[in-house]
């Protein structure tokens, strides 16, 4: 995936497929087959790239579980972040919730999943962002503008030695969140 300026309009950081010194990991049918994981939920939202609602809550948190997971951990990925696009009410609070935590705890991994899948685009990375600032205006209310500084100081600091690639894609996160918080205080002034 090439993150670019146009998935944040004004973000100067690029990453280009070409700077990727990684293996890129395929996806394949064995997938489904060798984990237990995979329900036809998750191979839906992975097939459909987007949040489809289920009748069953504890289905639908099952993607959100399912980011944890040590097997597929790529496929996993993919879902979770499919399930990103068109997500709302509580499961968006769930997932956003996930999202904050597991580029705070897995900041390297995050860049280079981001980087390595070819399932995603720029809006893919984009409602990354727009989860985990949607999970900083819940918790720390009032002081958005704050926390976004001091998180973004956090995960930049997580790879500071880690290649540019993942520089990059941790500093556009950020860019975005940062262009996001401006529309949306943008939107709600009188």
């Amino acid at each position: 995936m090439t993150i670019s300026s146009s998935c944040a309009e004004q973000s100067e950081h690029q990453v280009s497929t070409e700077q990727l010194t990684y293996v890129q990991i395929e996806m394949n049918e064995e997938y489904h087959l060798s984990d237990s994981n995979i329900t036809e939920y998750h191979k839906f939202i992975y097939d459909n790239a987007k949040f489809v609602p289920h009748p069953k809550d504890n289905i639908v948190l099952s993607i959100i579980d399912s980011l944890d997971s040590k097997y597929n951990h790529h496929y996993h990925f993919v879902v979770f972040t499919k399930s990103l696009n068109g997500s709302d009410g509580y499961y968006f609070e769930g997932a956003g919730k996930a999202a904050y935590n597991y580029v705070k705890e897995n900041t390297k991994k995050f860049a280079s999943l981001i980087a390595s899948s070819s399932e995603l685009n720029e809006i893919d990375f984009s409602n990354w962002a727009n989860a985990i600032l949607g999970e900083i205006q819940i918790e720390f209310e009032g002081d958005e503008t704050i926390e976004i500084l001091r998180y973004g100081k956090e995960i930049q600091s997580k790879v500071k030695e880690s290649s540019e690639v993942n520089r990059n894609i941790i500093d556009t996160l950020i860019d975005i969140m940062n262009i996001q918080w401006k529309e949306r205080n943008e939107k709600t002034a009188p």
